[in-house]
């Protein structure tokens, strides 16, 4: 599953802006790609949290099983990746497409991998201020 986290304007037509915005959730349709804005589909803080509980206990194996504890290369992890700055938003799709794909995918996969995707329009000072509003959980 393919799961974003942005503080980018979503503009009325769909795509994601170059402006900060609020903080949205949004999770990959099924069968959608991750480089096509109408693919992602937003949904509240809460859903975006239940939605990955429920993929991390369908899909994660047990921390502990009959009291012995999973070996630390059979464990899964949930990771989150966040671009540098002056990255479109296309660009990002596709770097994090590549990464969740290479090491996040399948049975020998990772686990999950959360982008959070900011703009920051070449600004050295700009992430600062959009790493703010990512604090915020709701």
């Amino acid at each position: 599953m393919r799961w974003l986290i942005t503080n980018r304007t979503i503009q009325e037509n769909g795509q994601f802006g170059g402006d900060m915005g609020t903080l949205s959730y949004c999770v990959l349709r099924d069968g959608g790609t991750s480089t096509s804005a109408a693919d992602w589909l937003p949904v509240g803080s809460d859903d975006f949290r239940k939605k990955l509980v429920e993929v991390v206990q369908n899909t994660f194996p047990p921390v502990v099983k009959d009291g012995i504890p999973t070996p630390p290369d059979e464990q899964k992890h949930v990771c989150l990746f966040v671009h540098g700055y002056n990255n479109p938003w296309s660009d990002v799709m596709t770097r994090y497409e590549k990464v969740a794909t290479t090491l996040f995918d399948g049975p020998d996969g990772l686990g999950q991998c959360i982008t959070f995707d900011w703009p920051s329009k070449g600004n050295l000072l700009l992430p600062l201020r959009s790493f703010r509003g990512a604090q915020d959980p709701h």
